[in-house]
């Protein structure tokens, strides 16, 4: 049996979120043994992935992006990354902020001979106080094993990872703690102490709407970077207020997502520098 295979069966029959019947035809893809990889994880809740408006035409990952399967045949098996990413859940017409990320990623740091390799664990609806990312959860698990396993069997580096969680923490009194706790446990158990951790802004419509509880909330993940180093917050507030659609302010539309993920890429490289 794979690492991790039975982690992934109890996220299955204890959330119900496959979406198997949403799923295309499984992807062959062939991989030389010898292939390298940069090495992203994305993890978090539903703004990871539910991005409504996924364009066939423009939302493609380049060749050399590939991602760590899930859903069916293809869970741990390293096929090319297609919208929707093999996140937990995987809505058939969305988007997340990775694919513009990956894009940039491509054109401007990924070296010649060389793959970038997602690590889709996003699932809506998830959040520290209900047990599902703090250390020993059946999510950080996940997401833990699925990175071991790449590091342990291909010549791969890991380079960070893509975080975007927080709504279902709203009423959390522990959540900055719970927060700190997880990036730096995430990192020892992984063995990259001073990995990069990118972590995405709440929507601006759904905090405003009510701020006496949610501003609460945003200021956390905002000021994680002056308590945990090597971490930065992606501002969808500046240099422009990214407004959501009517009737989905908690989530970032697809148009969002494209830009959220050019904000992610730009704090990546700040933190390089």
């Amino acid at each position: 049996m794979r690492i991790g295979v039975s982690a992934y069966t109890l996220i299955c029959l204890a959330l119900m979120v496959t979406n198997c019947s949403e799923l295309p035809e499984p992807i062959a893809v062939s991989l030389e043994s010898e292939a390298s990889y940069d090495v992203f994880i994305i993890m978090g809740q539903s703004n990871t992935l539910s991005g409504k408006g996924r364009d066939a035409s423009i939302d493609v990952y380049p060749e050399t992006v590939l991602q760590l399967g899930r859903k069916l045949g293809n869970n741990y098996k390293i096929i090319p990354a297609v919208e929707p990413l093999d996140n937990h859940n995987r809505p058939y017409d969305q988007i997340g902020f990775a694919n513009k990320f990956s894009k940039l990623y491509d054109q401007n740091i990924l070296q010649e001979g060389r793959n970038l390799l997602l690590i889709p664990c996003g699932l809506g609806a998830t959040s520290f106080h209900e047990g599902h990312w703090n250390k020993g959860d059946t999510l950080y698990v996940d997401a833990l094993e699925r990175a071991q396993y790449i590091l342990e069997n291909t010549d791969s580096e890991l380079k960070g990872i893509l975080w975007h969680q927080g709504e279902s923490d709203v009423r959390n009194r522990d959540f900055k703690q719970n927060l700190d706790d997880m990036i730096h446990n995430f990192r020892t158990d992984v063995g990259y102490p001073d990995l990069p951790f990118l972590l995405g802004g709440l929507c601006p419509d759904w905090v405003d709407e009510k701020p006496e509880i949610r501003d609460r909330l945003e200021l956390i993940i905002s000021t994680t970077p002056e308590r945990v180093p090597n971490t930065r917050f992606i501002d969808p507030r500046s240099p422009t207020v990214i407004h959501t659609d009517p009737g989905e302010y908690v989530h970032y539309s697809a148009e969002d997502q494209r830009e959220m993920g050019r904000r992610y890429f730009l704090s990546y490289l700040d933190i390089l520098d």
